[in-house]
């Protein structure tokens, strides 16, 4: 649920090659709205982030809508420093968050807001600076460009006045003597005090003018004043019990019991799950469901993204579109080269001839069959088990077609599409032979190709070759070989031919028609819970020249 979460504003970011960073929030008290002339601010301690949850971080626009960065994907980094919460996003990673980046680059989102809870006591107020300072902040939800900074008529504004008139309404019941000050030669309405409630106000008064003339004169006894004092705690806890004087009104908190759940929370997520697998649920559960028709939560589809998209495999590195119909991409079958000649001079006339490539959805599923002991299982680890195996086998499928696809009801694969090279990789690798691959490269694709090759040949033959070592960096387990990235395959084995593949990765289109969808599968068969995952894709390489294939006789 989102209705406790606050959300704040912070200045404009740092822009530069697909990084954004700036602060979340900063430590310098800022005004949060004007009440009958004086300001009220709000100001967050150095401290307040020292136990908060920032695990699972996400970067969005205007809190909704798809993700763009996350801190578990290593793509969103937060850290508190003498200022204020840094933070610094990549989006560099897919064509979205490039996207995003543009529109932030045009000034289409001027500033950044932030999405948080406070902890139980986690706040106060400062009566003197009429300031309410923030000591523990619970968790952070998301950093988000916004399209319009927070406004006198928004929920940011309503929520300060709220707060606000509360802390003073707290002082005045504390200060019942400026209260009733403030409150002369105000109409009352006499109507609503009864006789027996003016009674004991009388006789309360009378008891307090009796103890102060007793005070001032000294002349009465110990046990006299504690007489007096036990007859006025008995008119007190009179009045409290109702046996005197009469209620006007009273009050009591109501809280919202028709819960209905967002599809981008995690009560929606785990009544999802729940009737997945088949678990009792709540009624307001089964009617967050049907209300939402059963769609996947929001949570499991940035999930699902975020582990198919990876960028270290194949399919993080080409270009990946999401249009829901069929999808017609051009390409220059034919396209002569641009000529200068002098200025208001005859143009010659050529003609380019135009091809298409036409990516038509096949379906790609995975079967997973489980037993019953997931029923002893967390609801989120069922969640985060059942994602992780489906888009796990879904992904290396996708990966695999991408370098040797069929064609037929699969992606067409590169090996489909571009032919081997004449000359052989030799028996003996050298440097002289990957700059060789590297040279028959055209050149307009050269600048973001990529090696793809076995992890045998790289580990065993290019990293074996000394006179390499100044070429070949790695960081973990990503490696680049002459600058450009490498992408270990074991479907570079090509017809049992270690194959060697140097190109242009954003030359091959693939366009997901329908995101992954899971849902229970229902067989006589078996006592086992089963899961569907599937979603329908495509994908082609545009340009046959965009890579080039050596294979070893």
């Amino acid at each position: 649920m989102t209705q406790n979460r606050e959300f704040r504003d912070f200045a404009e970011f740092k822009r530069n090659e697909h990084l954004i960073e700036g602060y979340a929030s900063t430590f310098e008290p800022y005004e949060m709205c004007e009440i009958e002339g004086e300001k009220y601010f709000e100001r967050i301690e150095p401290t307040a982030f020292d136990e908060c949850d920032m695990s699972d971080v996400v970067l969005r626009v205007d809190h909704a809508g798809a993700v763009y960065a996350r801190t578990s994907a290593g793509t969103l980094a937060l850290e508190t420093d003498d200022h204020g919460l840094h933070i610094k996003a990549d989006l560099s990673r897919t064509a979205n968050s490039r996207a995003l980046y543009d529109e932030i680059e045009a000034g289409n989102y001027p500033q950044m807001s932030f999405a948080f809870t406070v902890a139980d006591d986690g706040d106060h107020y400062d009566e003197e600076s009429r300031t309410r300072v923030i000591t523990n902040v619970r968790k952070l939800y998301d950093v988000s460009p916004v399209s319009f900074p927070a406004n006198p008529n928004t929920e940011l504004h309503a929520r300060a006045l709220e707060y606000f008139n509360g802390e003073i309404e707290k002082l005045k019941a504390e200060r019942p003597e400026e209260a009733i000050e403030e409150e002369r030669g105000e109409d009352l309405n006499e109507e609503t005090v009864t006789p027996e409630a003016e009674a004991v106000e009388e006789r309360a008064v009378e008891l307090k003018a009796e103890d102060a003339a007793e005070a001032s004169e000294d002349f009465d006894t110990e046990e006299e004043r504690n007489t007096d004092a036990e007859e006025y705690r008995k008119i007190q806890e009179a009045v409290i019990s109702g046996e005197l004087g009469k209620i006007i009104e009273s009050h009591e908190e109501r809280k919202d019991t028709s819960k209905m759940f967002e599809i981008n929370t995690v009560e929606y997520r785990d009544a999802w799950v729940k009737n997945l697998i088949g678990r009792d649920m709540s009624a307001e559960e089964r009617s967050a469901l049907t209300s939402a028709g059963a769609v996947i939560p929001t949570m499991t589809v940035n999930a699902v993204w975020d582990k198919l998209i990876k960028p270290a495999e194949l399919l993080g590195k080409v270009d990946v579109t999401q249009f829901p119909n069929y999808v017609r991409f051009p390409k220059a079958t034919t396209n002569n080269a641009a000529t200068s000649q002098a200025v208001g001079g005859t143009i010659s006339e050529s003609s380019d001839v135009i091809g298409y490539v036409d990516l038509v959805p096949a379906e790609y599923v995975k079967l997973l069959t489980v037993g019953a002991d997931i029923d002893h299982m967390a609801i989120p680890a069922v969640h985060d088990w059942i994602v992780d195996n489906l888009t796990g086998q879904i992904r290396a499928k996708m990966n695999a077609d991408i370098l040797v696809g069929s064609n037929s009801n699969a992606f067409k694969g590169i090996t489909g599409s571009v032919s081997a090279a004449s000359t052989a990789i030799p028996s003996t690798l050298t440097k002289a032979s990957l700059l060789g691959i590297m040279g028959a490269l055209d050149a307009n694709y050269q600048n973001g190709a990529i090696w793809v090759m076995t992890p045998s040949m790289f580990f065993t033959e290019v990293m074996a070759l000394t006179a390499l070592n100044d070429y070949i960096i790695n960081n973990g387990f990503e490696y680049k070989l002459f600058g450009h990235d490498v992408v270990l395959m074991s479907e570079a084995l090509v017809s049992s031919k270690e194959t060697i593949f140097y190109g242009d990765p954003k030359a091959y289109k693939v366009n997901i028609f329908k995101p992954l969808e899971v849902k229970r599968f229902e067989t006589a068969t078996t006592t086992n819970l089963q899961f569907r995952g599937a979603c329908l894709a495509d994908g082609e390489l545009l340009d046959t020249s965009a890579f080039v294939r050596f294979a070893r006789t």
